[in-house]
């Protein structure tokens, strides 16, 4: 008969973990190490805003935490191998089952407790500075379950079963050294050539940790922290408990007993296989290194596509586009675009960003020829000179810069994602990062209908539930973590992690007003900020794009903005100068140059702090050896005038760039 003495041996396990100094001290620098995070935060000499960043890098103390907690675990169960031979009761397989499930439940406690302990902090802080959006605490306490406590289990799963298997060998603590660095939350880093297949290739059962460290949040996305990283860790911890089973099983001596705990094994590595499918759906790319080189690789100066030719296919006019969406799976939106248009020739071509696929384009519903390639789709048999409608079926996949999840969807307008009439590919080449390019500046009428249960925010106007419309010549929709607030006339959309604007948007604002009053008087440009200003930067972009219904600030900067003036000007040129531009100055090489300088002499002229001078290097990456000669030479002759004889500089190169401007 089965003799129960879980609860003595719980009671007796809690005793012996609390009197281990090594174990508890372990456990309590957990916390320890978040407090001093949030100390280092509170302290540090600017104000900053990325406040979740207090959870940055703390896997490698985790890591650490969790190779004394193997050890001390291995330690408990050590004995076993001398005590299985002296030892021969019928059911001491069932008393070690109890054993380790003894042993895992106080450890589960004390580990909840640690991390309890060290996340109150951490609310704590977040709430001291206004964060109140209740999603951005829900992700913190999953992400801490998927990377601190699970692992904090699966580490004590190692040390009982190497404690089992090898008894009080010297070669058992060697196996465990071994493994702790082989599969331990830091391994991303050690063997990172390994896991360049990123979250969703078959490497990932390999780790339990991020893949980097030090990047746990992204804006508009929150935490890392998606339910396929939770089913991964919870199979990763089955899969060890698996092996413990098998471990107990051989100590059985009833062969019925041994059949009963082999196929108990059997079920759960079934269950593991079964399910890890799931483990493989991670949908916040944003995380994902693997996929940082597809930009520069795909805008190579070799595109597939020739676009030198492409003028006489853009002989066409659209009258009207009416995009419907529906995101059937929570990585993709399935979109049907019809467009009303006149065409002046029979082959047309429109501009889509190229991770998103057609599937079918039908003329006056009849199915047409039409090849994708790169940022292009050309389409055929257009009826000339008469209106015609034309559908265009395509997919918006999920990517890493532009994200598509069951929470988060993040398209810009100033990104291609749906068909636009366009002569350049959308982002620039060379260029490492994501660069913008838009010489679309037609508005057209637009209908949206997007039925969605999410937080939304679009340029267009609802007219309905789900149903919006416009006039645009491109259509911003966001759904994700963000906040909106109403200051004065102003509505401000801000990521969930940020304190209330009131106290850094006035003196923003103010920046942005003289600076729209400098351009309009020393370059006839007349600007000024719509109701609806969106201070998101969900990819680090350093971008801005302006039209009446809103303003899309793309700073990039860790700091409060009041604090960081100097990246505000630098972020906003784009909005003021190219925004509105019909010429082909946006893909110039010195284009970028021109906003550095031209942002650097702002900064000078508004007495902003740390004025940022204009740097070859910060260009390595977006323009080539020959662009990046020309632009030295460009910012050197630039830095030798006086102020006054720069800004009659920097006249001339707008002059150049744009042609002359309208006054």
């Amino acid at each position: 008969m089965k003799h129960n003495i879980l609860k003595e041996l719980i009671l007796f396990y809690f005793k012996q973990m609390l009197r281990n100094a090594m174990y508890w001290i372990a456990l309590l620098f957990i916390p320890i190490v978040l407090i001093s995070q949030i100390l280092t935060s509170v302290r540090a000499p600017f104000e900053y805003m990325v406040y979740p960043s207090v959870m940055r890098g703390v896997v490698i103390p985790i890591q650490a935490v969790m190779l004394i907690v193997s050890v001390f675990m291995y330690r408990l169960t050590s004995d076993e191998a001398q005590y299985r031979s002296q030892v021969t009761l019928p059911n001491i397989m069932w008393i070690q089952f109890q054993r380790v499930g003894a042993i895992l439940f106080t450890h589960l406690f004390f580990s909840v407790c640690a991390l309890i302990l060290g996340l109150l902090p951490v609310v704590a802080y977040f709430l001291a500075n206004q964060i109140e959006t209740w999603s951005i605490y829900r992700q913190l306490f999953t992400h801490s379950l998927i990377f601190y406590l699970l692992p904090l289990l699966i580490a004590a799963v190692w040390g009982i079963n190497t404690g089992l298997l090898f008894g009080k060998k010297r070669v058992g603590i060697l196996v465990l050294f071994l493994i702790w660095v082989l599969f331990g939350p830091l391994n991303t880093e050690l063997f990172s050539t390994f896991f360049r297949q990123g979250y969703n290739g078959p490497n990932a059962f390999f780790f339990i940790g991020p893949l980097q460290p030090e990047v746990v949040y992204y804006e508009l996305t929150g935490y890392l922290s998606s339910p396929a990283l939770l089913i991964k860790n919870v199979l990763i911890l089955g899969f060890h408990l698996a092996i413990t089973l098998f471990i107990i099983s051989r100590w059985a001596i009833r062969r019925n007993h041994r059949a009963q705990m082999t196929a108990l094994t059997i079920l759960l590595l079934s269950l593991v296989a079964f399910n890890a499918s799931d483990a493989m759906e991670h949908d916040q790319l944003v995380f994902d290194r693997s996929l940082d080189m597809e930009t520069k690789q795909h805008y190579e100066p070799s595109y597939p596509y020739d676009f030198s030719q492409i003028d006489p296919l853009l002989d066409y006019e659209i009258d009207d586009v009416q995009l419907t969406l529906e995101k059937q799976r929570q990585d993709e939106i399935e979109v049907k675009a019809d467009y009303t248009l006149t065409s002046g020739t029979e082959t047309i071509a429109f501009s889509l960003y190229h991770p998103f696929q057609v599937k079918r384009i039908d003329v006056n519903e009849e199915n047409v020829s039409f090849r994708q390639v790169g940022d292009f789709i050309e389409v055929e048999d257009v009826m000339v000179d008469v209106p015609a409608t034309l559908t265009i079926h395509y997919t918006i996949h999920n990517t890493n810069r532009f994200p598509i999840t069951r929470d988060v969807t993040y398209l810009p307008a100033w990104l291609n994602w749906y068909p636009t009439k366009q002569a350049h590919p959308n982002s620039r080449f060379g260029s490492e990062n994501f660069r913008p390019v838009i010489n679309r500046t037609e508005r057209v009428p637009v209908t949206l209908s997007y039925p969605s249960e999410q937080q939304l925010m679009t340029n267009l106007t609802e007219h309905a539930q789900g149903r919006f419309t416009g006039e645009q010549a491109g259509v911003t929709l966001l759904e994700g973590f963000f906040t909106n607030y109403k200051i004065d006339d102003t509505e401000l959309v801000i990521d969930q992690s940020w304190t209330p604007p009131s106290s850094y948007w006035p003196v923003v604002e103010e920046t942005l007003h003289s600076i729209n009053a400098i351009t309009e008087s020393e370059f006839g440009l007349s600007r000024s900020l719509p109701d609806t200003v969106v201070l998101l930067s969900p990819s680090l972009e350093k971008f801005s794009y302006l039209d009446e219904e809103h303003l899309l600030l793309h700073v990039g900067s860790n700091l409060r903005l009041d604090h960081d003036l100097s990246e505000v000007v630098r972020a906003y040129m784009a909005a003021v100068f190219w925004s509105h531009s019909r010429t082909d100055s946006q893909v110039q090489p010195s284009r970028i140059t021109f906003d550095d300088s031209m942002a650097y002499w702002l900064a000078v002229e508004l007495n902003l702090p740390s004025p940022l001078p204009p740097d070859p290097f910060f260009l390595k990456g977006v323009l080539t050896s020959k662009e990046l000669l020309v632009s030295e030479k460009m910012i050197t002759e630039f830095m030798g005038l006086s102020h006054e004889a720069q800004l009659i500089f920097l006249k001339e190169w707008y002059h150049e760039l744009n042609g002359p401007p309208e006054i």
